[in-house]
């Protein structure tokens, strides 16, 4: 398996572990609209986002939108800290070059057919 912790694909059964992705989204839709409740309505954070109400709405409810709107949001209601910390913390203390290969073999051994 690959991903956060090795816990999102499944090598054996070659399967992506979807609903722990879709519970992951629903979780920081959830904190996201939590946050803003407090500060902004969705017109409110929209405009800041550069973005509309339908996209915080579907951010809200944990559905795709893009990262880089993600980003902002986050920005915006003062929710990135902990995510810049968690990336400097990792760029920090890279994975090995052995870790490295390993991870870039299991991924080759996915992609083949599709290569």
């Amino acid at each position: 398996m690959i991903g956060f912790e090795d816990e999102y694909y499944d090598f054996e059964n070659n399967t992506l572990f979807a609903d722990e992705a879709e519970e992951l989204a629903r979780k920081l839709g959830e904190l996201i609209r939590l946050e803003r409740r407090h500060v902004a309505t969705q017109d409110d954070l929209a405009f800041l986002a550069n973005s509309s109400r339908a996209t915080i709405s579907r951010l809200e409810r944990g559905h795709s939108v893009s990262t880089h709107c993600l980003f902002v949001v986050l920005y915006r209601l003062e929710l990135s800290r902990p995510f810049v910390e968690l990336i400097n913390a990792q760029l920090k203390n890279p994975p090995s070059a052995r870790e490295r290969r390993a991870r870039r073999d299991a991924f080759l051994k996915v992609m083949a057919p599709y290569l």
